[in-house]
Order: structure tokens, then sequence, then C-alpha cells
């Protein structure tokens, strides 16, 4: 049986005792330093708020000043930002009007998405997307980014074509990523 002198056993619960809280502490450093420097994907999210309803591709400056945000303006702007983006719809018919080339930048024809995107309408019964393909001979929606996650929520989408490109009326989304 080992004895220990009480001097020598109170420094040893003195030393336990005083080594945890430096252990605690340096783990809530640790914490707060993942939560603030580790970059995340919400972090970079852009909320833009469309305010007009026709469809002009250079209301795109989405600042919140009045009449500089269209919806195809709007998209655009989500594109060119990094990260997941949500578009808010107020409730109208946003009818697309310019005629298609095909191509994939969403600036005319269909909307192109081309990163994670939420668009919220008012209500499906009261934000409509017209895709008015007689006149753009294109889909309503193309999504070409395989991996992108798109969320369409309380709007309906009506009026699409597939005249130029041979598929999708509506919305044509390619690849991996989800449709909501």
């Amino acid at each position: 049986m080992r004895v220990t002198h009480p001097k020598v056993v109170s420094h040893l619960k003195l030393k336990r005792l005083v080594s945890a809280p430096i252990v605690i502490g340096a783990s809530a450093v640790l914490m707060l330093l993942i939560i603030f420097l580790i970059p995340s994907k919400t972090a970079d999210a852009a909320v833009f708020v469309v305010d007009r309803t026709d469809d002009d591709a250079t209301a795109d400056s989405c600042t919140g000043a009045a009449n500089d945000c269209s919806l195809r303006g709007a998209i655009i702007k989500a594109n060119a930002s990094s990260g997941a983006d949500v578009i808010t719809l107020p409730a109208g018919t946003y009818t697309l009007t310019i005629v298609g080339t095909n191509e994939s930048n969403a600036v005319d024809g269909d909307l192109d998405i081309k990163d994670d995107l939420t668009i919220n309408g008012a209500g499906s019964g009261i934000t409509i997307i017209d895709g008015n393909g007689v006149v753009t001979s294109e889909r309503v929606i193309e999504v070409p980014n395989v991996s992108a996650n798109v969320v369409l929520r309380d709007l309906t989408i009506q009026g699409g074509s597939h005249t130029l490109s041979g598929s999708g009326g509506g919305i044509l989304h390619f690849g991996t990523g989800t449709l909501t």
C-alpha cells in the first residue's frame, strides 16, 4: 500500500482542477474558430427582390432601389453571385418577351439558372411565370448546370415551348441537382 503525503494529494487535486478549465477553454476557442472562420454556402447567399414585371435583362441592379430588378435581371444577378441565392417574386404575371437564341446565360428566351437558387412566389394562383413560347420559342426555365439545386415555391410555370431546343416546354433540368 502506497501512502502519499496530504500536501502532495492536495497539490494533485489542485493541478487537476486548474488544468480542466484550460482544456475546456481551448475547446471553446476551437469551436468559435470553426464557426466563424470556416466559410459556409449560406454566408454567400444573396436575396434579390423583383420589383417589376417586364422582361428586361438590363434591370439587374437589384439593389432595393425602386424599379431596378426584373425577374430575368434577378436570375442573371444570382447566376453571377457565388453560393445559393433567393429571389422573392411578388404577385403578378411575369411574361418572357425576348426571342430566344438557345443561349445559356438568361439574356434571352428561357430563364437559365446556373447555380443553387430558390424562387419564392406569393402564391401559385397569383405569381405566374409565362414562358410566352410563341414569341421566345423556348421553355420557361432551363437549368444547364448539372449540380444546381433549384426550389420553385408558390408560383405557376406556364406557356413554354420546345421549338428551338427540342425538349422540355416548362422546365428542363440537366444532371444530378434537385428541382423542388
